[in-house]
């Protein structure tokens, strides 16, 4: 939540951090994505995009306190190599 107040948005008030993110219909998300992967979002408001370590999270920006424990799933089920 705090990374979207500090990072610059668009018109539709996207917090966008990545080169290769488009956004249609969407608005007051945070999209992170890595150097050489490209993103199209259509139709999302108020969410959270994430792409790290070759995990996707899609996660409602008000469910952000979640996040923690979808780590510790992913750690459980998966192991560290996704976190």
């Amino acid at each position: 939540g705090s990374l979207y107040t500090h990072v610059e948005k668009d018109e539709a008030n996207n917090a966008i951090i990545g080169d290769n993110v488009l956004t249609y219909d969407s608005r007051n998300n945070i999209v992170m994505m890595p150097k050489g992967k490209l993103a199209v979002i259509q139709g999302l408001v108020d969410y959270i995009i994430v792409e790290s370590n070759d995990t996707l999270l899609i996660c409602k920006k008000q469910d952000e306190q979640k996040i923690k424990q979808f780590v510790n799933d992913i750690k459980a089920t998966k192991g560290d190599a996704f976190v």
